[in-house]
């Protein structure tokens, strides 16, 4: 995969992140960002597609992704002390996703898997 495509991959699976922790519909969160729902929800496909098709071309040499449990006082004082203000901030090549309280895990998987998998 070529260097643009997956920096629009990994912009396009923040913004999906962001859209979900908004609180806001899909429509609405794309009307104020200016997007067509429809090219947003295309976006959102082309990333699942990815994801999926990276899962299914795992190298079996690499170790299988792994998420840490965090104890609930620590998610509780990242809650409080946020004030709207990213709790996760990841930096991956020329990418940086921010993600925001109750995102779900879902969708951290999701931006992860295209982290993690995208050449």
């Amino acid at each position: 995969m070529e260097i643009k495509e997956r920096m629009r991959l990994t912009r396009w699976a923040a913004d999906m992140a962001e859209c979900q922790n908004s609180g806001l519909t899909q429509a609405q969160w794309c009307e104020l960002r200016g997007i067509s729902l429809k090219t947003f929800e295309h976006r959102c496909k082309r990333v699942r597609d990815k994801v999926s098709e990276s899962i299914g071309e795992t190298d079996p040499s690499l170790p299988p992704p792994a998420f840490a449990e965090l104890p609930a006082d620590v998610m509780k004082n990242a809650q409080d002390s946020s004030l709207g203000m990213p709790t996760m901030v990841i930096k991956f090549e020329n990418a940086t996703v921010e993600l925001n309280n109750g995102v779900l895990p879902a969708h951290l998987k999701m931006v992860l898997e295209v982290l993690t998998r995208a050449e």
